[in-house]
């Protein structure tokens, strides 16, 4: 029998709270900038992106994670500040800064990594840089920041928990389901 490849990713979801005032702080930058944006349900912060794989290798990469993030703790992540990947010129993606106390937030990133590339999955080639993707860019534009609100706002939240996620690619945008939760 022919396994389905099952597309997914690893993440930190964000509480709902916190999503509704992202999604209210960008209101009027989805009006200015013509994008795909991405639900408020659907924020989160990826930790690494796995692609497609068989339900046998997300089982191992989840039962690798549950034992070596059961002693990494909690710890708070502050998340706010728009930024654009790969700058401001020619803008692709348009994105949250995300930071935590100690780097704690880059080292689960690492964590999460090696962990990934023991059960099998490809090593990452750059240094982690944890963001909100808020929107995909089709064609490339030079972005104007004063027309995002840029009241500093920052919103924290403490991380309690890892998730793997499905990730179904729909004509109505992407429909992310858990697959397996960990906790810290």
């Amino acid at each position: 029998m022919n396994e389905t490849a099952i597309r997914s990713f690893v993440a930190i979801d964000i509480p709902d709270e916190i999503k509704d005032k992202l999604f209210s702080s960008y209101e009027k930058c989805r009006k200015e900038v013509k994008a795909s944006w991405v639900k408020p349900e659907n924020l989160h912060i990826t930790l690494k992106f796995l692609g497609n794989c068989s339900q046998d290798l997300i089982g191992n990469l989840g039962r690798e994670l549950e034992s070596k993030l059961k002693t990494f703790g909690e710890f708070y992540i502050q998340v706010g500040g728009f930024a654009a990947f790969p700058g401001v010129k020619n803008a692709r993606v348009l994105w949250l800064k995300a930071v935590s106390e100690s780097n704690k937030l880059v080292e689960i990133c690492d964590l999460v990594d090696s962990v990934a590339t023991k059960v099998g999955f490809p090593k990452e080639k750059r240094k982690p840089s944890p963001h909100i993707t808020i929107a995909r860019i089709r064609e490339p534009v030079t972005l104007d920041f004063s027309i995002f609100n840029e009241s500093g706002d920052i919103h924290e939240f403490k991380c309690r928990e890892v998730a793997i996620f499905k990730s179904t690619l729909t004509r109505c945008g992407s429909i992310y389901e858990v697959i397996s939760t960990i906790m810290l």
